[in-house]
């Protein structure tokens, strides 16, 4: 498998119909920019869970119960040059995503050799 140069971009959210929202205006602000496809990668929701004593004083087993919800999309867009890389992001920085977190991430092959090499033995040995 080799590695491609891609811009990956994980939404976060605390309500499920905004993070969908928001990876549709994505989706339609990135069509314009790049050739390369655009891969939706919906992951786990995390739940933490709270418990908290109602009142502490006389009713001991009294006890509330919250939770938070965070929803999670990955976006991995494929870019051709390093040029289109930026302008990715920058297009990113121009528009405003209400209700959501974006974490940008660049990939990128740090290596200038292919991988099937590694597993190759060595002609001096």
């Amino acid at each position: 498998m080799t590695i491609k140069n891609a811009v990956q971009i994980v939404v976060r959210a605390f309500e499920g119909k905004v993070i969908h929202q928001n990876v549709d205006k994505i989706k339609t602000v990135l069509d314009g920019v790049t050739t390369g496809k655009l891969l939706v990668q919906p992951l786990p929701t995390k739940i933490q869970k709270y418990t908290v004593n109602r009142s502490p004083h006389v009713n001991k087993k009294s006890r509330e119960q919250f939770e938070t919800r965070t929803y999670r999309h990955k976006l991995t867009q494929h870019v051709h040059t390093p040029e289109e890389g930026t302008a990715v992001l920058q297009t990113l920085q121009a528009n405003e995503f209400y209700g959501v977190e974006l974490s940008l991430k660049i990939l990128y092959p740090s290596y200038s050799f292919h991988p099937d090499e590694l597993t190759k033995p060595r002609a001096d040995q």
